[in-house]
């Protein structure tokens, strides 16, 4: 548990609890939540990490835009190893793999402008294969 004071003056509480959803309260009210996709990295011969992978976001009315999905982030930081954004491939033919809402876009950004998070097309920039890999995978798979 952390407790942290909003950007409105709020004492707010931030739990991150055993099924990986930071939750967020105000006065024993939950305010906003930020479900993460935990994958573990490692193991016999190396120490296993745990990477976290934000996947559903809320925060409620009233509490946008007050740094309260930016302090989940941040706390998700202290208990996992690594935390990072799904790229936003947006629509591709008549798909929508993973597409941000307005809000949750301009939070990934923040975060990775910010160097709080990783951008997860860094890792993509310098890889030659990834394009043929990707051709690969969408043709495997339609």
């Amino acid at each position: 548990m952390k407790k942290i004071v909003d950007k409105k003056g709020r004492e707010i509480e931030l739990i991150i609890g055993d099924d990986d959803t930071g939750r967020a309260y105000f006065n024993g009210e939950e305010v906003g939540q930020i479900s993460f996709w935990v994958t573990n990295n490692g193991g016999d011969y190396t120490e296993e990490t745990r990477h976290a992978q934000p996947h559903t976001m809320n925060v409620i009315d009233g509490f946008k835009r007050a740094g309260i999905a930016t302090e989940i982030i941040k706390y998700a930081k202290e208990v996992y190893d690594s935390v990072s954004f799904a790229s936003d491939p947006g629509t591709v033919e008549d798909k929508d793999y993973i597409h941000y809402s307005e809000e949750g876009l301009a939070l990934k950004r923040n975060c990775e402008l910010t160097k709080l998070t990783e951008d997860p097309d860094e890792h993509f920039e310098d890889n030659e294969d990834f394009d043929d890999e990707y051709e690969e995978f969408e043709s495997e798979n339609h």
